[in-house]
């Protein structure tokens, strides 16, 4: 709900009065599936893992649970921030994702500061998204243009590190360079101006 608030009051109100968040056993490789006013989450994800029933998952995901409690409020940040990018101002996923992608990641970040604060900020822009960068990188991924099309990306975590994080440092850049006012100001026009329909 917090999320809900912030870009509301950042970009401008969805048209629709709910989103629902559901959760579903989702084949493997997909953590999230996002509709305009649905999100559906993996089932994993709301595994408690300090509960008896759960004592024989391996140590290494036990251990791991601040991670993954982590990892499921970004996704769901990240998630609600696709309402407006992708669902309410849509663009072509297929010749240009970071434009929603980027920004669904740069809004998930802007939650974070907005949530709790400029030092968690900096901590979730550091694992969620440089970190996933970083990662692709020390595994041999080579540093891409952003602007480039769906079919071009080769792997999930090629596209993660491309489209969702360099896309989203492209926003937090511009951020920085325009400031608060100018950059909000222009956010809330490209969405008003777009809204309902293909930017």
């Amino acid at each position: 709900s917090r999320a809900l608030t912030i870009y509301g009051e950042s970009f401008g109100p969805l048209p629709w009065p709910t989103v629902q968040v559901v959760e579903l056993p989702l084949t493997a490789g997909f953590s999230v599936v996002s509709f305009p006013g649905l999100i559906v989450l993996a089932q994993a994800y709301y595994v408690d893992v300090e509960a008896p029933e759960t004592a024989r998952l391996p140590g290494v995901i036990r251990e791991q649970v601040d991670v993954i409690r982590s990892s499921f409020e970004f996704l769901l940040a990240q998630s609600l921030a696709r309402q407006w990018w992708g669902g309410v101002v849509g663009s072509d996923v297929e010749r240009s994702p970071f434009i929603g992608d980027g920004l669904a990641t740069f809004s998930a970040v802007l939650y974070h500061q907005a949530a709790y604060g400029a030092p968690l900020g900096e901590l979730v822009l550091r694992q969620h998204v440089r970190g996933i960068y970083q990662a692709f990188r020390m595994l041999g991924g080579s540093d891409q243009e952003v602007e480039r099309p769906l079919r071009e990306f080769r792997s999930a975590l090629e596209y993660a590190a491309i489209v969702e994080s360099k896309g989203a440092l492209f926003y937090l850049q511009l951020r920085q360079l325009l400031g608060d006012d100018l950059f909000f100001r222009l956010l809330r026009g490209y969405y008003e101006d777009h809204r309902q329909g293909l930017a």
